[in-house]
């Protein structure tokens, strides 16, 4: 009965996360093309997106904040973060199941800590966007590889489902921001 109540948890929990996944960037693009201003009871719709003539890149968007207070400070403390998620993945990948799998967390945090320090570096100087692009890229390649190995040692069949289709999401994440960045 317990297997069966955390198998059910986990469903739970790997839906949610999917369904996060899925939704907040229809979310948020819904609210970036629908923006509107009300006037006496008449809604206007602002231009969209790809008509504004400002239309950033994601880092050139990451840059401006991070040229910021509250933005050289969540660098730092992303930086820190990584740092100490890098140990901890070194500590705890003597208790993985097998070598590919801490090889694909180890790849996933190193690129992790060069990525975050990468947006710290740019809170002092001009970084090229291909370069972050690339290394999250890289990130979401190995995290994808490790969520995908870890749920198939784990779950047989639908259940290892959502958390597939989380990666597949993160891959498709990178993906777009490395073609962004590219164009």
């Amino acid at each position: 009965m317990r297997e069966r109540e955390i198998s059910l948890r986990k469903i739970a929990q790997n839906s949610v996360a999917a369904l996060a996944v899925v939704v907040t960037p229809s979310i948020t693009l819904h609210s970036a093309h629908a923006e509107s201003v009300e006037t006496n009871h008449v809604t206007t719709v602002n231009a969209l997106p790809q008509e504004q003539e400002n239309d950033l890149r994601i880092f050139e968007q990451v840059d401006e904040f991070m040229e910021t207070d509250m933005g050289k400070t969540l660098a730092g403390l992303f930086l820190v973060f990584s740092a100490l998620n890098m140990i901890r993945t070194i500590h705890h990948g003597e208790k993985l199941d097998n070598r590919r799998k801490f090889a694909e967390a180890l790849g996933a945090s190193g690129l992790q800590l060069a990525l975050t320090a990468t947006l710290a570096a740019s809170t002092v100087a001009e970084i090229d966007h291909r370069i972050p692009a690339s290394l999250f890229m890289a990130y979401a390649t190995f995290q994808a590889a490790y969520s995908i190995d870890d749920e198939r040692q784990r779950w047989r069949g639908l259940p290892a489902a959502p958390g597939i289709g989380t990666a597949v999401a993160l891959f498709g994440i990178g993906t777009a921001i490395l073609i962004d960045s590219l164009k």
